[in-house]
C-alpha cells in the first residue's frame, strides 16, 4: 500500500519467497485505491490471515485501515 517502485521490492519479495518455500506474488495499491478495495473478497481474505510484512508493520497497516 501506497508508492514503491516494483524493483524496489524485489529482493525482500524474494527473500521472503525462499524463507515461506514458494513463490511471493505482488499487489501494488495505492492508498486512495486500496481503501475503496480493502472490502473486496481478496483484500479482506489477505487482511484476515497472518502476514509478512516486507516494508512497513501491522501498526502502519493499522494507521491505513483506520
Amino acid at each position: 500500500i501506497g508508492r514503491v517502485e516494483r524493483k524496489i521490492l524485489s529482493r525482500p519479495l524474494q527473500e521472503a519467497g525462499l524463507a515461506l518455500g514458494r513463490v511471493v506474488n505482488l499487489s501494488l495499491y495505492d492508498e486512495k485505491e486500496f481503501r475503496a478495495k480493502r472490502k473486496q473478497q481478496f483484500l479482506a481474505s489477505v487482511l484476515g490471515k497472518p502476514k509478512l510484512f516486507v516494508i512497513g508493520s501491522e501498526r502502519d497497516l493499522e494507521g491505513i485501515i483506520a
